[in-house]
């Protein structure tokens, strides 16, 4: 009677949680100012390409005003993780999304009617990329202050999946808007994005977590704390490094996709075919956490999407059929973006919630660094080796590191916690 009662008071609350997040206004509006964040990103880049094309047409300016927010993400990111810890995170987000939106309105103020400069461009794209080193840490782990750890996974991949059709719909979008403003416009319409964006995250409500202000001499401190978080627990130190790995043997493909499927004999346009394929499998693997009850995603908590995902990887190495190309590169996105997920979730709440801004800014860096060795790997030894020798050496690799941990026990327990049911807190 009473395991029957308890089974009861499990199955109410979770009715009564279903729909939470719609009816949570600070996540939303967390959501709201991270998605308007994230399209004004979208469109400072699609700007600064445009213009830097137009006036210089040199591909190196192009690549150089891409590196900037790289090389600030690697360089910098890991040394504000205790200052985002410290801090208030909402006073984070609408400060950086406010100095942003000032700064890039005033930037097309300062050059209506005339042409934009290459160091005015330069400064935006440097000032843009240290305001994104701290707002991005600090909104991932708000994140988890606005939601309960039951409805975090479900909250985490709400937020990628919509980041991701923004990122995807936005390139067209802000093409379209450069045409019609052009890019000093553009820069304005940015800017005003952004300040929607800081007016919407100053209405959202977080547990407090922040630490006492930081003495002087504290920072060496902070940052071996940040170290020992990172990679003083076995199992964030596992999936952290298998991520970096993953990061640098298999995403450089994508810089070189074009001459990639070229190789293969296929012709420019199924470039785009391709490229449709991925972007549906990305998004909806982001989604399908999120909708799945809690008792489907439990059973989906371990490394095995991810390594499914490398072997379809391995057969888009392989394959010549573009109907296998593309339904291979549909399922490993789909496939790679479950378990990403999954692995995220259970890494931001599996460390310790006063110190997660010093782990996120160290995973960002640590990430970032991984995707620019690859991309810069695939690049030179793709002049020598076939790029589908060095995709299959990649994905093949990455199978094999995943192979040891896909049955530890240890690492599933850690995976959960991204998922935690309801009826553990009735407990």
């Amino acid at each position: 009677m009473k395991e029957t009662k308890q089974n009861l008071e499990v199955q109410e609350a979770r009715k009564s949680k279903k729909g939470a997040l719609l009816r949570n206004r600070s996540y939303l509006l967390l959501l709201q100012g991270n998605l308007f964040s994230g399209f004004g990103d979208v469109l400072f880049s699609i700007a600064a390409g445009i213009w830097v094309y137009q006036e210089t047409g040199s591909t190196m300016m192009m690549s150089l005003m891409s590196s900037i927010s790289m090389a600030v993400s690697v360089l910098v990111t890991p040394l504000l993780g205790p200052y985002i810890d410290r801090k208030s995170k909402k006073t984070i987000m609408v400060s950086m999304d406010t100095l942003r939106g000032i700064a890039l309105l005033a930037a097309g103020l300062w050059v209506w009617g005339q042409s934009l400069s290459v160091p005015v461009l330069i400064l935006c794209a440097v000032l843009m990329a240290l305001c994104n080193a701290l707002f991005t840490p600090a909104a991932t782990a708000a994140f988890a202050l606005v939601v309960s750890r039951s409805e975090f996974m479900q909250a985490q991949s709400w937020n990628t999946g919509l980041f991701l059709l923004i990122n995807l719909s936005g390139k067209g979008i802000s093409s379209l808007l450069a045409l019609s403003f052009g890019p000093t416009g553009l820069l304005m319409v940015n800017g005003i994005l952004y300040l929607l964006s800081a007016v919407s995250e100053c209405f959202i409500t977080l547990r407090k977590t922040e630490l006492p202000a930081p003495e002087s001499h504290a920072f060496i401190a902070d940052f071996k704390a940040g170290l020992q978080v990172t990679f003083g627990n076995s199992s964030l130190r596992t999936l952290l490094a298998l991520l970096v790995l993953w990061n640098i043997l298999i995403p450089g493909l994508s810089s070189v996709l074009l001459p990639f499927l070229q190789q293969k004999g296929l012709t420019d346009e199924f470039y785009s075919l391709y490229l449709t394929c991925g972007s549906i499998g990305a998004v909806a693997g982001t989604l399908i956490p999120g909708i799945l009850p809690v008792s489907v995603r439990d059973k989906l908590c371990s490394l095995m999407p991810m390594a499914l995902g490398c072997l379809a990887g391995i057969v888009i190495a392989l394959s010549r059929s573009p109907i296998v190309l593309c339904l291979a590169y549909l399922l490993t996105n789909l496939l790679n973006s479950v378990g990403n997920i999954i692995v995220s979730s259970a890494m931001i709440l599996g460390c310790d919630e006063a110190l997660r801004g010093r782990f996120l800014s160290l995973q960002t860096a640590l990430l970032t660094a991984g995707r620019l060795i690859s991309t810069l790997a695939f690049g030179f030894f793709g002049e020598f080796v076939p790029l589908a020798i060095l995709a299959l050496i990649g994905e093949g690799l990455c199978f094999l590191l995943y192979l040891p941990f896909l049955r530890s026990s240890s690492l599933k327990d850690f995976l959960k916690l991204g998922v935690s049911d309801e009826a553990q807190t009735l407990e």
